[in-house]
Protein backbone atom coordinates (compact mmCIF):
# COMPACT_ATOMS: atom_id res chain seq x y z
CA UNK A 1 0.00 0.00 0.00
CA UNK A 2 1.64 3.39 -0.73
CA UNK A 3 1.28 5.83 1.75
CA UNK A 4 -0.54 9.60 0.82
CA UNK A 5 1.28 12.05 1.59
CA UNK A 6 -0.42 14.79 -0.18
CA UNK A 7 -0.04 18.52 1.16
CA UNK A 8 3.33 17.72 2.32
CA UNK A 9 6.63 18.96 1.63
CA UNK A 10 10.26 17.59 2.29
CA UNK A 11 13.79 18.68 2.97
CA UNK A 12 16.93 17.76 4.25
CA UNK A 13 18.57 18.83 7.24
CA UNK A 14 20.81 18.22 9.99
CA UNK A 15 18.82 16.96 13.02
CA UNK A 16 21.28 17.42 15.90
CA UNK A 17 18.41 15.88 18.23
CA UNK A 18 18.84 12.32 16.62
CA UNK A 19 21.11 9.54 16.28
CA UNK A 20 20.39 9.59 12.78
CA UNK A 21 22.23 12.68 10.86
CA UNK A 22 21.26 14.29 7.95
CA UNK A 23 17.22 13.32 7.89
CA UNK A 24 14.26 13.67 5.53
CA UNK A 25 12.14 15.67 6.96
CA UNK A 26 8.30 15.10 6.31
CA UNK A 27 6.08 17.89 7.74
CA UNK A 28 2.76 18.87 7.04
CA UNK A 29 1.96 22.07 5.85
CA UNK A 30 0.47 23.65 8.43
CA UNK A 31 0.22 27.37 10.01
CA UNK A 32 1.89 27.41 12.98
CA UNK A 33 -0.10 30.28 14.43
CA UNK A 34 -3.00 27.97 13.70
CA UNK A 35 -0.97 25.12 15.61
CA UNK A 36 -0.32 27.46 18.57
CA UNK A 37 -3.91 28.74 19.25
CA UNK A 38 -5.11 24.75 18.91
CA UNK A 39 -2.59 24.19 21.60
CA UNK A 40 -4.34 27.05 23.75
CA UNK A 41 -7.46 26.62 23.27
CA UNK A 42 -6.47 22.63 24.39
CA UNK A 43 -4.73 24.35 27.81
CA UNK A 44 -8.10 26.99 27.97
CA UNK A 45 -10.19 23.87 28.28
CA UNK A 46 -7.63 22.18 31.00
CA UNK A 47 -8.63 25.13 33.03
CA UNK A 48 -12.15 23.80 33.61
CA UNK A 49 -11.12 20.41 34.89
CA UNK A 50 -9.70 19.24 38.79
CA UNK A 51 -5.81 18.49 38.94
CA UNK A 52 -4.33 15.48 40.70
CA UNK A 53 -0.54 15.23 41.38
CA UNK A 54 1.58 12.60 39.94
CA UNK A 55 2.35 10.69 43.85
CA UNK A 56 -1.85 10.65 44.01
CA UNK A 57 -2.15 8.63 40.80
CA UNK A 58 -0.75 5.63 41.82
CA UNK A 59 -3.82 3.80 42.22
CA UNK A 60 -4.17 4.48 38.49
CA UNK A 61 -0.90 3.32 37.10
CA UNK A 62 -2.93 0.30 35.71
CA UNK A 63 0.10 -1.36 34.51
CA UNK A 64 -1.81 -4.78 34.01
CA UNK A 65 -5.24 -3.39 31.63
CA UNK A 66 -7.09 -3.30 28.87
CA UNK A 67 -6.52 -0.20 26.60
CA UNK A 68 -8.24 1.15 23.28
CA UNK A 69 -7.59 3.48 21.15
CA UNK A 70 -9.18 6.29 19.03
CA UNK A 71 -7.55 8.96 16.30
CA UNK A 72 -9.25 11.99 16.07
CA UNK A 73 -8.54 16.07 14.45
CA UNK A 74 -6.68 17.69 16.80
CA UNK A 75 -9.15 20.62 16.81
CA UNK A 76 -11.81 18.34 17.51
CA UNK A 77 -9.65 17.96 21.91
CA UNK A 78 -11.18 21.12 23.08
CA UNK A 79 -14.83 20.02 22.58
CA UNK A 80 -14.13 16.79 23.76
CA UNK A 81 -12.76 17.97 26.76
CA UNK A 82 -15.83 20.25 27.25
CA UNK A 83 -17.71 16.70 27.29
CA UNK A 84 -15.88 15.23 29.95
CA UNK A 85 -14.36 17.95 32.32
CA UNK A 86 -16.54 16.52 35.35
CA UNK A 87 -15.74 12.91 35.00
CA UNK A 88 -11.78 13.35 34.83
CA UNK A 89 -8.90 14.96 36.86
CA UNK A 90 -5.99 16.33 34.84
CA UNK A 91 -2.54 15.72 35.93
CA UNK A 92 -0.87 18.31 36.37
CA UNK A 93 3.58 18.36 36.86
CA UNK A 94 4.96 21.28 38.02
CA UNK A 95 2.01 23.43 37.48
CA UNK A 96 2.00 22.30 34.03
CA UNK A 97 -1.03 20.40 32.61
CA UNK A 98 0.50 19.40 28.53
CA UNK A 99 3.22 17.51 29.52
CA UNK A 100 6.08 16.14 27.11
CA UNK A 101 7.25 13.04 26.15
CA UNK A 102 10.00 11.22 24.23
CA UNK A 103 10.44 7.87 23.34
CA UNK A 104 12.68 5.82 21.41
CA UNK A 105 11.59 1.83 20.21
CA UNK A 106 13.73 -1.22 19.61
CA UNK A 107 13.02 -3.47 17.52
CA UNK A 108 15.05 -6.87 15.95
CA UNK A 109 16.76 -6.07 12.51
CA UNK A 110 13.77 -7.73 10.83
CA UNK A 111 11.14 -5.77 12.77
CA UNK A 112 9.46 -8.90 14.76
CA UNK A 113 7.26 -6.90 16.87
CA UNK A 114 6.12 -4.39 14.00
CA UNK A 115 5.37 -7.78 12.55
CA UNK A 116 3.77 -9.52 15.29
CA UNK A 117 1.64 -6.99 15.46
CA UNK A 118 0.97 -6.15 11.79
CA UNK A 119 -0.55 -9.56 11.85
CA UNK A 120 -2.16 -9.77 14.93
CA UNK A 121 -0.01 -12.32 16.60
CA UNK A 122 -0.36 -12.61 20.11
CA UNK A 123 1.31 -12.68 22.68
CA UNK A 124 3.47 -9.81 21.36
CA UNK A 125 5.65 -7.40 22.85
CA UNK A 126 6.82 -3.76 22.14
CA UNK A 127 9.96 -2.36 23.91
CA UNK A 128 11.03 1.43 24.21
CA UNK A 129 12.74 3.78 26.32
CA UNK A 130 10.90 7.08 27.80
CA UNK A 131 11.46 10.22 29.13
CA UNK A 132 9.31 12.22 31.22
CA UNK A 133 10.28 15.76 30.11
CA UNK A 134 8.83 17.73 33.19
CA UNK A 135 9.63 15.20 35.85
CA UNK A 136 12.83 14.66 34.57
CA UNK A 137 11.93 10.78 34.52
CA UNK A 138 13.56 8.38 32.63
CA UNK A 139 12.50 4.21 32.06
CA UNK A 140 12.88 1.66 30.18
CA UNK A 141 9.52 -0.12 29.46
CA UNK A 142 8.58 -3.22 28.39
CA UNK A 143 4.59 -3.61 27.08
CA UNK A 144 3.26 -7.57 27.32
CA UNK A 145 -0.28 -8.48 24.83
CA UNK A 146 -1.15 -10.96 26.01
CA UNK A 147 -3.44 -13.71 24.51
CA UNK A 148 -6.13 -12.04 26.13
CA UNK A 149 -5.84 -9.07 24.73
CA UNK A 150 -4.86 -7.53 27.95
CA UNK A 151 -1.79 -5.14 28.48
CA UNK A 152 1.01 -5.50 30.68
CA UNK A 153 3.45 -2.80 31.10
CA UNK A 154 6.81 -3.46 33.26
CA UNK A 155 9.58 -0.78 33.47
CA UNK A 156 12.90 0.19 35.15
CA UNK A 157 14.01 3.57 35.92
CA UNK A 158 17.33 4.84 33.38
CA UNK A 159 19.57 7.48 33.55
CA UNK A 160 18.91 8.53 29.73
CA UNK A 161 18.07 7.00 26.48
CA UNK A 162 20.09 5.60 24.74
CA UNK A 163 20.29 3.40 21.18
CA UNK A 164 22.17 0.50 22.77
CA UNK A 165 20.37 -1.48 26.03
CA UNK A 166 23.14 -1.81 28.16
CA UNK A 167 24.52 -5.23 30.07
CA UNK A 168 23.42 -4.00 33.43
CA UNK A 169 19.32 -3.50 31.57
CA UNK A 170 19.42 -6.94 30.11
CA UNK A 171 18.61 -9.14 33.10
CA UNK A 172 15.51 -7.04 33.47
CA UNK A 173 14.76 -7.01 29.51
CA UNK A 174 15.18 -11.17 29.40
CA UNK A 175 13.08 -11.31 32.42
CA UNK A 176 10.09 -9.70 31.37
CA UNK A 177 10.50 -10.24 27.74
CA UNK A 178 11.34 -12.94 24.79
CA UNK A 179 14.26 -10.73 23.73
CA UNK A 180 17.82 -10.04 24.83
CA UNK A 181 19.69 -6.99 24.22
CA UNK A 182 22.01 -8.40 21.69
CA UNK A 183 18.80 -9.10 19.24
CA UNK A 184 17.66 -5.31 18.87
CA UNK A 185 18.73 -2.04 17.46
CA UNK A 186 16.77 1.85 18.12
CA UNK A 187 14.40 1.77 15.02
CA UNK A 188 12.20 4.54 15.54
CA UNK A 189 11.84 8.04 17.83
CA UNK A 190 8.57 9.47 18.93
CA UNK A 191 7.52 12.82 20.48
CA UNK A 192 4.48 14.03 21.42
CA UNK A 193 2.72 16.38 24.05
CA UNK A 194 0.40 15.01 26.13
CA UNK A 195 -2.79 14.93 28.29
CA UNK A 196 -3.54 12.68 31.45
CA UNK A 197 -6.64 12.34 32.76
CA UNK A 198 -7.49 9.84 35.55
CA UNK A 199 -11.43 9.07 35.76
CA UNK A 200 -12.47 10.27 39.42
CA UNK A 201 -14.60 7.35 40.28
CA UNK A 202 -13.07 3.95 38.44
CA UNK A 203 -10.09 2.45 37.80
CA UNK A 204 -9.45 4.28 34.39
CA UNK A 205 -7.12 6.81 32.63
CA UNK A 206 -7.34 8.75 29.69
CA UNK A 207 -4.32 10.04 27.42
CA UNK A 208 -4.13 12.44 24.73
CA UNK A 209 -1.50 12.82 22.72
CA UNK A 210 -1.08 15.44 19.84
CA UNK A 211 1.77 17.09 18.00
CA UNK A 212 3.05 14.11 17.39
CA UNK A 213 6.34 13.82 15.65
CA UNK A 214 8.51 10.31 13.93
CA UNK A 215 12.23 9.78 13.75
CA UNK A 216 14.02 6.75 12.06
CA UNK A 217 15.57 5.52 8.76
CA UNK A 218 17.03 9.39 8.13
CA UNK A 219 13.70 10.97 7.74
CA UNK A 220 11.28 12.75 9.92
CA UNK A 221 7.03 13.26 9.79
CA UNK A 222 5.28 15.58 11.57
CA UNK A 223 1.58 14.82 12.32
CA UNK A 224 0.22 18.31 13.81
CA UNK A 225 -4.03 17.80 12.98
CA UNK A 226 -3.75 14.23 14.31
CA UNK A 227 -4.66 13.53 18.11
CA UNK A 228 -4.77 10.05 19.73
CA UNK A 229 -6.66 8.89 22.45
CA UNK A 230 -5.57 6.24 24.24
CA UNK A 231 -8.44 4.55 27.24
CA UNK A 232 -6.99 2.75 29.69
CA UNK A 233 -8.89 0.65 32.34
CA UNK A 234 -8.61 -2.17 35.24
CA UNK A 235 -11.57 -3.80 33.35
CA UNK A 236 -13.45 -2.77 30.35
CA UNK A 237 -16.34 -0.45 30.97
CA UNK A 238 -17.69 2.49 28.55
CA UNK A 239 -17.08 5.35 30.65
CA UNK A 240 -17.65 9.08 29.45
CA UNK A 241 -14.60 9.33 27.74
CA UNK A 242 -16.00 6.42 25.18
CA UNK A 243 -19.49 7.76 25.56
CA UNK A 244 -18.40 11.38 24.57
CA UNK A 245 -16.41 9.91 21.34
CA UNK A 246 -19.11 7.78 20.60
CA UNK A 247 -21.13 11.07 20.29
CA UNK A 248 -18.60 12.68 18.15
CA UNK A 249 -18.84 9.85 15.82
CA UNK A 250 -15.15 8.73 16.46
CA UNK A 251 -14.49 4.91 16.51
CA UNK A 252 -11.61 3.20 17.71
CA UNK A 253 -8.43 2.09 16.01
CA UNK A 254 -5.68 -0.65 16.73
CA UNK A 255 -2.96 0.83 15.74
CA UNK A 256 -0.33 1.43 17.78
CA UNK A 257 2.24 5.23 17.25
CA UNK A 258 5.07 2.22 16.88
CA UNK A 259 3.38 0.56 13.99
CA UNK A 260 2.24 3.82 12.97
CA UNK A 261 5.24 5.55 12.57
CA UNK A 262 7.74 2.37 11.07
CA UNK A 263 4.91 2.72 8.72
CA UNK A 264 4.73 6.02 7.57
CA UNK A 265 9.07 6.14 7.63
CA UNK A 266 10.08 2.27 6.32
CA UNK A 267 8.52 2.17 2.82
CA UNK A 268 9.23 -1.67 2.64
CA UNK A 269 7.14 -2.99 5.25
CA UNK A 270 3.88 -4.78 5.41
CA UNK A 271 1.34 -2.33 6.28
CA UNK A 272 -1.51 -4.05 4.24
CA UNK A 273 -3.59 -4.70 7.51
CA UNK A 274 -3.02 -1.11 8.87
CA UNK A 275 -4.54 0.48 5.74
CA UNK A 276 -7.82 1.47 7.18
CA UNK A 277 -5.99 3.09 10.72
CA UNK A 278 -3.48 5.27 8.23
CA UNK A 279 -6.18 5.67 5.61
CA UNK A 280 -8.15 7.77 8.40
CA UNK A 281 -5.34 9.21 9.53
CA UNK A 282 -4.40 10.65 6.16
CA UNK A 283 -8.08 12.30 5.85
CA UNK A 284 -7.44 13.77 8.98
CA UNK A 285 -4.49 15.47 7.94
CA UNK A 286 -5.90 16.63 4.58
CA UNK A 287 -8.91 18.53 6.63
CA UNK A 288 -8.83 22.00 6.54
CA UNK A 289 -9.82 22.57 10.82
CA UNK A 290 -7.07 24.43 11.69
Amino acid sequence: MTINLKNVYLKTKPDPNNCLLNTTTVSVRTNNKSLNSMKDAIAKALQEFDTIALTEMYGAELMDRTDTKYVLNSSSIPVFLEHIKADYNVLEMNGVLIQSYESLYYDTPDFKMYQDHHSGKTPRYKIRARTYVESDLHFLEIKFRRNTNRTIKSRIGIRQIDPEISKEQNDFLFMKSAYHNSDLEAKLWSNCSRVTLVNKKGSERLTLDFDIEFRGNNKKITLPKLAIVEIKQLSYFHGAGAEALLKMRIRNSQISKYCLGVGYLYEEMKRNNFKSGILQINKIQNENHL
